[in-house]
This record gives C-alpha cells, structure tokens and sequence, in this order.
C-alpha cells in the first residue's frame, strides 16, 4: 500500500490458533483402552463368583454371619457324635454335654456334682465299675472340647480328723486326675482341689447332711467350644468359690 509520506507501513499478522501437540489424538484411544481393562476385571470376577457363589473370593474375610452358621453346623454334629455314646444316667459327664447343648449359661457360678463318690483308691484298679463309667464319660466330654477347661474338687464331711478330711480329698482328686490323664485328657484341661470340710452344703448333724457335704464336683473354669469349629471362650481362671 502506498503512503503519501512516502513510508511503507506494516500490517499485524493475525494470530493462528494453537493445535495441540497430539494431546486430542491420544485421548480416544486411553479411554478406550481404559474401559476394556474395567471389562476385563469385571468379567473375571463375574466368573469367580459363579463358580463359588458359596464362599468368598480368594483375600476377602469370610463375613461373619457365615462363620457362625458354620461353627454352629459343626458344634450339632459334634454334639450329636457324643450323644451316641453310652452316656451313664445322671453322670457327670452327661450333665456337662446337656450343659454345653443348652448353651452353658451363666456357667462360672454351676458346679455339676459326680454321681459317685469316694474316689480314694490307692490304685486305679481299686475303682469299681461305676466309678470307671462316670470318668470315662467325662473323658469322652472334654476330649472333644480340649478347650473346656475344668476344676475337679472334692469335699469331705465333719466326722473325720480336719488333717484326716484334706488328705482324702486330695487323693480323690489325684485319682481322679491319673485316669482322666490316661484317657487321653490333656493336663491342661484340669485344674485339682482338696477342700475338705471348707464349704459345706448344709449341717454336719444327720448322716443324710454328711452324705451331701461329702462330695466330688466339677467347675468350669473356661468353656471354649474351638473343637468343633467355632470358639465361644470366656475365660473365668479368677473365678474363686
């Protein structure tokens, strides 16, 4: 363009707009490889979960409603393989299972009394037979359930010498122990006391008193149901009559 001055002006350049440096043609392709990949991870899992619709995924923690309905399962079918055992009527033994099927309640104040009494045999052998039955169904019991753990005290009536009471006592529950120990009863399980003559259950007047003071009995110090599959464990080892 001419100008009277003689001068040559410019004119502005109009600006070109910028273009991405490739940014625009790589964004389709990630979301597209993006989306595949969540295909892929959700088809898998849709397979997991169809061939195990039962269980959880391998990692995942099993939710616990499932795993009380499984030591549930297991705590019947334990129950019911003790229940075709032979059990003697009114023994111990049989008493400690009837407790544990009605959910041991309140258990640290039950003491389960032994049918039998007078368990001081100087040897094993001296046992009679009805001693020997009641012991073997108590050993039945706490084999299944190694996590039950139990006190055996005995207790002895006023009519003997105080020394005469303890010394009884303790040989009782020392028998008591040795046939338990050999039937397969881990030490553990058992807890021994002599009590002698300190707590009676009623006066020491009439031989039917005397009878009733004189007594084996069977506290539950923990009562662990792991056995079976499941625990349930409250521990009472402070627990003190």
């Amino acid at each position: 363009m001419n100008n009277p001055s003689g001068q040559y002006s410019q004119e502005p350049e109009t600006p070109r707009p910028e273009v991405p440096s490739g940014g625009g043609r790589e964004t389709g392709p990630r979301l597209l490889r993006l989306a595949v990949i969540i295909m892929v991870i959700v088809l898998l899992l849709t397979h997991i979960l169809r061939q195990h619709p039962g269980e959880p995924a391998e990692g995942m923690p099993t939710p616990p409603s499932r795993m009380d309905d499984s030591r549930s399962k297991s705590l019947r079918s334990t129950i019911l393989q003790l229940r075709g055992w032979d059990f003697e009527p009114g023994s111990v033994g049989e008493h400690l299972l009837k407790f544990i099927e009605n959910g041991a309640p309140d258990y640290s104040r039950t003491a389960l009394v032994f049918k039998n009494i007078d368990f001081s045999a100087d040897t094993l052998i001296g046992l009679s037979l009805s001693q020997r039955k009641e012991l073997d169904d108590l050993a039945r019991v706490l084999v299944a359930f190694p996590d039950i753990r139990v006190e055996i005290g005995a207790h002895s009536d006023q009519s003997r010498d105080l020394l005469l009471g303890y010394t009884l006592s303790r040989r009782e529950v020392e028998v008591i122990k040795r046939y338990l120990l050999q039937k397969g009863v881990p030490a553990d399980q058992l807890e021994t006391r002599a009590y002698g003559f300190d707590f009676p259950l009623t006066d020491n007047i009439s031989d039917e008193a005397k009878a009733q003071n004189r007594r084996v009995e069977l506290l539950i110090l923990k009562m662990g149901l792991t056995a079976p599959g499941g625990e349930t464990t409250a521990d009472t080892s402070s627990f003190g009559r």
